[in-house]
């Protein structure tokens, strides 16, 4: 059986992939939330977006609840770039010209190869200054040249194509590992056109037949005959000559507000002693720059690992931060995470890009925001300056929207990128409490996927859970009896990602994530954590046999870990791996066993076995074994509390699909449900029950009403989570909203009936409803 460590690959991405839950992930999430808030007006008392059916809620794709999310649209239409100088194009978007005559197929790149030189035959290609007698053609779909061959090894954007001092051409550009990749590649020369078409190989997700033709004259056009499923990449035309980017507007120039720095913070004082800080907007467009001067030139090897320096412009929602370490730079938006070549550092400088579309509002709107610019040595706050800062207005585009664009003239690098929504589980919990009145009280898990591929299969992990806290002591750092619980939010991913046997695994581990893997054990009189070195998931070398096997006897723990057979002196061997129940000592955190029925379990000492997950299979390791009792784990967290035979064993988990408003999704999920709730009954040994029943009862109509006049406004008060709502205010009208409000057109009683809707059935009330104001009628047209 494989692991979860391969079960989770990443199946459109080609790579292997992780559970992604730790702090990290779920601070990211928590900023992407904020970020997504801010972004999106709210209609009052509007009808539910979502729908909900086979005890399964459909919930919008739209800007709050899935960002960013741009697909190509490209599809049937041509792009006309007429060569004006060695930077300069004059671009129109036409009607679709494609040329059937492809030629032959002339590039098939197998495994390994990222690209392949084309000879040019007839004449040699003008661009950037030069006359081109070859191009090398890539598995991203660029046209590069010869002595500046840059091809993207993952997702990017606009911004990250700006910091390329590359050339390039591409209709539609990729990342070498993509799920859109490895195209077969037509080619037709003549004396005075070079036509290049790609193509997608058949059974990818993608579908896409698109065209670039290379003229002498260093014209040039591309054709969309096809483009499907195709989410992410970009339109790409760069001619290595970045002059566009000297041409700066200094919007402020902030000079240090707290002079010379305390000595106590070393040698690194001076590189955190910030002078100055310069903001420039670039070219006109949306696209800023932070330029920190310092006192002194950077030594990475000096300046201790972790140091930093940041920005918030607005409020904290909107940080970009610089981390220098010895070996790396690590910038990070934290709504977007890792973005590396948006920083660098020029001696006593150290300078930080971005653009206002990645920022949330108001920030994207110009005009005077705050800004605060930090220093760090290390953790320690060192240096800062803050001060009031009219931005301005951007007056050209960063992008190009080439599916809009009639014609343009510019020597700026012609970009448009496509990228794929992040997927905002706060945002889907949000709607979800806002629309039906769920309570964090009452949901411990929400197991959220999508109809369509979100960013999630350009990160490194293939499902991933927020922290929350399950209200119980003794279990993990971040839950506690004395604090209201919160639900916990689950991205399962794509709903055509994994496999129906590896779904129901991942499920489980990623509700595991309720309680599980953030305890310590006591070890020479030390809180340690030893079994989860990492800190969410039992290490390699753990024993975690299941309690209650659901496949076989060498079960053992979903989260992670083996049941080791121990065969010699000193010698353990790992069957094959068949991750699928739960440990003793992990149904103890859950409140489903009590201590004294956790059974003997150990780590290995002396291997090579790694930090997280499973052993490879079949492995025999030389090792010496390491007991672990309960009470250790008790006297490092606490008792359990509430105590196993008091604590909670029944847990309502709500299914949800996100479906874009275009393309309904009518996924049949009640097997993945059902087979669910079994998996973890058999895996706690009946102990524990899942619900996943959208209502745990039939509705109980109720409502209240209150007239201003002529104005009623109506709140629903029924019980056991209605999902819908259908009101007759007795004069003819209607409406489908929560709590709506209602304008008579004249005095009197009118009988008012709810009827009110979910999972398990529907129930009504008629009530009757005084008036005592009407609607003023409007005056008739010539009368006095």
């Amino acid at each position: 059986m494989l692991s979860l460590l391969l079960l989770c690959s990443a199946a459109f991405a080609g790579e292997t992939a992780t559970c992604g839950t730790s702090p990290a992930v779920d601070a990211q999430a928590q900023a992407l939330h904020r970020h997504a808030a801010r972004a999106v007006a709210k209609a009052a008392n509007a009808a539910p977006t979502t729908r909900f059916a086979d005890d399964v809620l459909y919930v919008d794709a739209d800007q709050e609840t899935v960002p960013f999310d741009d697909p190509a649209d490209l599809e049937g239409m041509s792009l006309y770039f007429a060569r004006r100088d060695d930077a300069t194009f004059a671009v129109t978007r036409q009607p679709l010209f494609y040329d059937e005559d492809t030629g032959p197929l002339a590039i098939s790149f197998g495994r390994g190869e990222t690209s392949k030189v084309l000879p040019l035959t007839g004449f040699a290609f003008p661009f950037a200054g030069e006359a081109h007698t070859q191009l090398t053609l890539s598995v991203a779909r660029g046209i590069h040249f010869e002595e500046r061959i840059w091809i993207p090894n993952a997702a990017f954007d606009a911004l990250d194509l700006m910091t390329q001092d590359v050339r390039l051409i591409a209709p539609l550009l990729d990342y070498v590992t993509s799920a859109g990749g490895r195209p077969e590649i037509y080619v037709k020369q003549t004396s005075g056109a070079v036509t290049i078409t790609w193509r997608s190989q058949p059974g990818g997700h993608a579908t896409y037949d698109i065209q670039a033709v290379l003229y002498a004259s260093g014209d040039m056009r591309f054709a969309y005959k096809e483009v499907r499923n195709f989410n992410w990449g970009g339109v790409v035309v760069m001619t290595g000559r970045d002059e566009w980017k000297n041409d700066r507007t200094v919007v402020a120039t902030l000079d240090d507000q707290t002079g010379e720095l305390s000595p106590a913070l070393g040698e690194a004082r001076a590189m955190a002693d910030l002078k100055e800080l310069e903001i420039s907007r670039i070219a006109g467009t949306s696209m800023l720059e932070f330029r920190f001067r310092l006192a002194a030139a950077i030594d990475r090897t000096t300046l201790p690992a972790g140091s930093s320096y940041l920005v918030f412009i607005g409020d904290s929602v909107n940080r970009i931060e610089l981390v220098v370490h010895p070996d790396r730079l690590s910038y990070r938006l934290p709504q977007l995470g890792e973005r590396p070549a948006l920083a660098h550092i020029e001696g006593d400088e150290v300078v930080l890009t971005v653009t206002e579309e990645l920022l949330a509002p108001p920030s994207n709107r110009g005009g005077t925001m705050r800004i605060w610019a930090h220093t760090n040595v290390g953790n320690v706050p060192a240096d800062f300056i803050t001060a009031d800062v009219d931005f301005g207005t951007a007056t050209a585009p960063f992008e190009t929207d080439f599916s809009a664009l009639t014609s343009v003239e510019t020597a700026r690098p012609l970009l448009e990128t496509y990228r794929l929504g992040t997927v905002n589980v706060h945002g889907v919990w949000s709607r979800l409490k806002e629309e039906f009145g769920y309570r964090d009280d009452d949901i411990d898990a929400v197991a959220i996927y999508t109809s369509f591929l979100s960013d999630i299969i350009h990160s490194p992990y293939g499902a991933f859970a927020t922290l929350s806290n399950c209200g119980a002591d003794g279990v993990s750092q971040f839950a506690t009896k004395s604090q209201p619980r919160t639900a916990m939010l689950m991205h399962m991913n794509s709903l055509m990602a994994f496999t129906s046997d590896d779904q129901l695994q991942i499920l489980l581990h990623e509700l595991g994530h309720r309680w599980l893997y953030y305890f310590r054990i006591m070890e020479n009189g030390q809180p340690a954590s030893t079994p989860n070195p990492k800190g969410y998931h039992p290490a390699q070398f753990v024993h975690t046999p299941a309690a209650f096997p659901v496949k076989g006897p060498s079960d053992s723990s979903v989260m992670g870990g083996a049941a080791f057979k121990h065969v010699g002196s000193g010698i353990y061997q790992s069957p094959a791996v068949s991750p699928f129940g739960f440990a003793w000592h992990e149904l103890y955190l859950m409140g489903l066993a009590a201590a004294e029925e956790i059974q003997p379990w150990y780590y290995l000492t002396g291997t090579t076995l790694g930090d997280e997950y499973y052993p490879p299979s079949n492995v025999t390791v030389n090792a010496n074994q390491v007991d672990v009792v309960p009470q250790q784990l008790i006297a490092a967290m606490g008792p359990r509390d509430p105590a196993y035979g008091k604590s909670q064993t029944n847990f309502r988990v709500l299914f949800v699909v996100l479906e874009r408003p275009w393309s309904p999704a009518n996924a049949a999920l009640t097997a993945r449900r059902t087979g669910f709730e079994q998996m973890f009954r058999t895996a706690t040994g009946n102990r524990g029950t899942v619900s996943t029943s959208l209502s745990v009862a039939p509705p109980s109509a109720e409502f209240w009403s209150t007239a201003t006049g002529a104005t009623v406004t109506f709140e629903d008060n029924s019980t056991h989570v209605p999902l819908a709502w259908q009101w007759s205010f007795g004069d003819g009208q209607t409406s489908n909203a929560r709590n709506p409000q209602h304008i008579y057109a004249a005095p009197g009683n009118y009988r008012v009936t709810l009827t009110v809707i979910n999972g398990k059935g529907s129930a009504s009330i008629t009530k009757m409803v005084t008036v005592s104001g009407g609607r003023p009628r409007r005056r008739a047209a010539g009368r006095g």
